[in-house]
């Protein structure tokens, strides 16, 4: 793998390493502004940005690679949420949570194909 080819991985990486460092922050060590009552907005962006990083990290431009980075990115959702539950320090798992993830993989997964697409339409041109 050349280093051009890490790079989105490393990313994609780093980025779901952060999603979990944030879930295991002490929900009473969250600083409360209020920027934090927007919490499902937190969620879906940080899933959005989950969504296109992968998508780039595993040049997903086939329907078939498409479909499995949304669907492994679907199933993470909920078990972040799991993860959550179990954790000694008063996080909690919830439904809405785990919906505005979803809610953001999905996104980003449309916004990545319609990328995709316009991207392939001026390679196309040249």
């Amino acid at each position: 793998m050349s280093k051009s080819e890490w790079k989105p991985l490393a990313m994609a990486l780093a980025w779901t390493a952060f999603i979990l460092l944030l879930l295991t922050i002490p929900s009473n060590r969250l600083p409360s502004s209020p920027v934090w009552n927007y919490d499902k907005l937190g969620h879906a962006g940080l899933f959005f940005g989950l969504a296109l990083l992968w998508m780039r990290a595993l040049s997903a431009h086939s329907t078939r690679m498409i479909v499995l980075v949304l669907v492994s990115g679907l199933a993470f959702a909920p078990l972040t949420e799991l993860y959550q539950s179990i954790l000694p320090f008063g996080r909690q798992m919830t439904l809405y949570d785990a919906i505005a993830d979803a809610i953001g993989f999905g996104l980003g997964t449309l916004v990545w194909i319609y990328w995709d697409q316009r991207r392939g339409r001026n390679d196309e041109q040249l």
